[in-house]
């Protein structure tokens, strides 16, 4: 891996379809593709029921080592440049596969893969920008609405 920043941008969308209207919902996804095997995903929902909103947020970093990467590496989640989280790469799957996940769920109890939001975390909203960083390596995806 060179010392250079990979930054690779890419659309993501939020929709808000008669369904998503009538409960008061609403959802996005995104994903960005760096050099090599390495990639970054994002999702994002919030629906208003009869017992309050629930929101949930899945940020994931895919790479391998051949890509100069290692496990206990860290990843940076970020929205709007607000850090949201930092989970350490681990092995998966096939020899040399690395991810990272960040569950956040308004549910969250402290057990688990969830995490409770923090109180830090942004709103949202077209324009946003959700990044992954590890070193100096920086994937991204910006939020439009469509």
């Amino acid at each position: 891996m060179t010392a250079a920043t990979v930054l690779g941008l890419a659309a993501a969308s939020i929709s808000a379809t008669s369904s998503d209207a009538k409960s008061g919902s609403s959802r996005f996804l995104c994903h960005a593709y760096g050099a090599g095997d390495t990639d970054f995903s994002a999702s994002y929902e919030e629906r208003v029921g009869d017992k309050g909103t629930r929101a949930k947020f899945l940020a994931g970093f895919e790479t391998s080592t051949t890509d100069g990467f290692v496990a206990g590496q860290p990843v940076v989640f970020s929205v709007d440049a607000v850090v949201v989280g930092t989970v350490p790469l681990a092995s998966v799957g096939r020899p040399g596969d690395l991810e990272a996940e960040l569950r956040l769920d308004t549910k969250a109890r402290g057990r688990g893969h969830n995490k409770p939001f923090p109180p830090t975390f942004p709103v949202i909203q077209a324009g946003s920008v959700l990044q992954a960083s590890v070193g100096n390596v920086v994937l991204g995806c910006l939020v439009t609405l469509v």
